[in-house]
């Protein structure tokens, strides 16, 4: 009996944060995963990294019938690495590209009231989402805690638990691979064919006061 994947795979990317990670879901299953090292996504490091996990997975390129990526946000240069990555990967195999915003695919990882999601986007500032705020917004890292405790529940990547760890909130961790958080949200409401990417500034760094 072969081990070979039984449905088209989908491919999970996400750039923007950290050394990046990438997914594969055959269906809703996790089929393999694989996190970036470094602090940052790099270009040339991406293509190789999906080629090994469709090993690891026992498929070929043909296999994949959907893409899902990340649009942040995130690293400016590493978000612009993962949507045009998965851009060119659809032409190339003719599949279904579908860009999904990480904040709301990790507030979907809890089903309570009023939860808030947190990340790092470069060393000093942090993005966040409330779960009843439409946009996703920026604040420098020593400000992030003061932000977040009116939320019940906060949902942050393993890189921010200790920073994090004093606030009374339920805090939820959702690992190092965001990947498998955008592969888990890909056919949600909010997943969209439309691959603009979600940039965000520090207000004060923009002014140059940082």
């Amino acid at each position: 009996m072969s081990d070979s994947p039984k449905y088209s795979l989908t491919l999970c990317l996400e750039t923007g944060i950290a050394g990046g990670s990438i997914a594969l879901f055959d269906g809703d299953r996790l089929v393999a995963g694989h996190i970036g090292e470094g602090s940052t996504s790099r270009s040339e490091d991406l293509l190789p990294a999906v080629e090994a996990l469709l090993r690891e997975a026992n498929a070929t390129a043909r296999d994949i019938g959907r893409i899902a990526v990340s649009l942040g946000p995130g690293s400016f240069t590493g978000l612009r690495i993962g949507i045009a990555s998965a851009h060119g990967l659809s032409k190339a195999l003719k599949c279904e590209v579908v860009g999904v915003p990480l904040l709301p695919a990790m507030l979907s990882l809890s089903g309570k009231d009023g939860r808030a999601a947190v990340v790092p986007v470069g060393k000093n500032d942090r993005a966040y989402l409330f779960e009843a705020v439409s946009e996703p917004r920026i604040a420098d890292a020593s400000e992030i805690i003061d932000i977040v405790l009116p939320a019940v529940t906060v949902i942050a990547p393993v890189e921010l638990m200790r920073e994090l760890r004093d606030i009374e909130s339920e805090v939820i961790d959702t690992g190092r691979n965001l990947a498998v958080v955008v592969g888990r949200a890909s056919d949600s409401s909010f997943a969209s064919t439309d691959l603009s990417p979600i940039y965000l500034q520090n207000p004060a760094r923009s002014r140059g006061l940082f």
